[in-house]
């Protein structure tokens, strides 16, 4: 885990005792509901980017030219 990553948590679970103390929500369903997708709109693709570029990054194949094609 990066520093970035430990970064983008401790954002997400400030964000979650945020709307949890601030959002007044009507039940733990309500909470998690809202909190899921809060996170997943706004780390949600942070955290895909670095899936993938890791995945890239140790592939034997290496990234794909795209200038050449995928044959």
């Amino acid at each position: 885990m990066s520093l970035w990553d430990t970064v983008a948590v401790l954002l997400i679970l400030v964000m979650g005792f945020a709307l949890w103390r601030y959002g007044e929500p009507n039940s733990f369903l309500d909470w998690l509901i809202k909190f899921l997708l809060l996170t997943a709109l706004i780390f949600g693709p942070y955290f895909f980017w670095d899936e993938i570029g890791a995945y890239w990054h140790s592939s034997s194949d290496g990234p794909v030219d795209l200038q050449q094609g995928w044959w």
